[in-house]
């Protein structure tokens, strides 16, 4: 018998695609892949400036009011920071808008968690600064309590609020849509 009498009749009739279009699949496939994981990254660094977005703008209107919780307000500051550090960790992937705004409010947030801080030392050195007698200090320090921030620091925090309201764009695909709405109605990725 020769050899192929041997060989069964499927064997034969298996079909390769041709090579060349073995090739377009696969640069295809990384071409969506690759989009897949940019769009990806876009909507979490998206997700992440939402939240850290509402938040800024919580703590900025509290940071304005006349008895602020400076070390409560520096805490939420520092994870506020930290949740724009994390969305600008997709830098590469983010498209132009996105990360422009994402850049401003991080800025903002910056300034913002530097006022308190200045704020802060500026309420310490009062307290212990003070020569004069304890009733004297106690004036002192519960005047500086209660004022939170001065007027100067509360002319910057609102500054910054007017600046993040104007340049904030909760999402970069719905930044047309959601011009109209209040600043502190929940912001929505979708």
């Amino acid at each position: 018998m020769s050899r192929s009498t041997i060989t069964s009749p499927n064997a034969r009739k298996q079909a390769k695609a041709p090579l060349a279009l073995r090739i377009v699949l696969m640069v295809v496939a990384a071409v969506v892949l690759a989009v897949g994981i940019v769009s990806a990254g876009n909507i979490m660094a998206v997700n992440a400036y939402n939240q850290a977005t509402q938040s800024l703008e919580s703590n900025i209107k509290a940071a304005g009011k006349d008895a602020a919780d400076l070390d409560m307000l520096k805490t939420s500051q520092q994870q506020n920071d930290n949740q724009f550090a994390d969305a600008l960790a997709f830098n590469a992937l983010l498209v132009p808008s996105a990360k422009a705004s994402i850049e401003s409010n991080a800025a903002t947030s910056r300034k913002l968690t530097s006022l308190i801080e200045k704020a802060l030392k500026q309420q310490e050195s009062s307290q212990q600064g003070s020569s004069g007698s304890q009733a004297e200090s106690d004036k002192k320090s519960n005047s500086s309590e209660t004022s939170g921030l001065s007027n100067e620091e509360r002319e910057k925090v609102q500054e910054l609020l007017k600046q993040n309201q104007q340049t904030q764009s909760p999402s970069p695909s719905a930044s047309s849509s959601s011009s109209n709405t209040s600043t502190s109605e929940n912001v929505k990725p979708w």
